[in-house]
């Protein structure tokens, strides 16, 4: 399985994880590892570790591949 690359946060620049909490039905958990930043926390899920990855690298202005 190949390793899932996350962009930087585009809010403060700082690395990014994917967080998985497996009590959820859609368990995949994309985060800034800035605590202090907004996106520390997005409470924001998904039902797959790649769609977690592909929300979080999606930047506005940017076309998508699935847009191609």
């Amino acid at each position: 399985m190949s390793e899932i690359e996350l962009r930087k946060c585009p809010f403060c620049g700082g690395e990014a994880h994917i967080r998985c909490i497996i009590a959820f039905e859609r368990p995949w958990f994309p985060e800034c590892e800035n605590e202090r930043c907004i996106a520390g926390d997005t409470g924001v899920s998904f039902a797959t570790e790649e769609e977690a990855a592909e929300a979080w690298n999606r930047r506005e202005g940017e076309q998508n591949e699935r847009d191609m």
